[in-house]
């Protein structure tokens, strides 16, 4: 929540699981890595979730079941809409990715 870096400083930030259990904290999470992104960088963001076509599968379930995090939404809706995000499925539809990138 408070990166030890300086604005700006990066070309590009990627952030890799543990995005979903930011709970109510990750609309500010993904403020601090745009904050240390360079205007014009990008940011990735990738943490698993189910996408809608495996959540009823039995390995959808089970995963489910071992993580509920796999049922939370990714949080595309809490990325700044100026940054143009887009969310894709990888590996397999268990995982979202979020790229944008912060204006110049």
């Amino acid at each position: 929540m408070a990166l030890p870096y300086a604005d700006g400083c990066f070309d590009t930030v990627v952030h890799v699981g543990a995005i979903q259990q930011f709970g109510d904290g990750k609309r500010e999470a993904i403020a601090e890595m745009l904050r240390v992104t360079r205007p014009g960088g990008q940011l990735l963001i990738v943490d698993e979730n189910l996408e809608s076509r495996r959540k009823h599968t039995w390995w959808g379930r089970y995963l489910a079941r071992l993580n509920p995090l796999f049922l939370d939404p990714p949080p595309i809706d809490l990325v700044p809409e100026e940054t143009r995000p887009e969310l894709s499925w990888i590996l397999n539809g268990i995982c979202f990715q979020i790229v944008c990138r912060k204006p110049a």
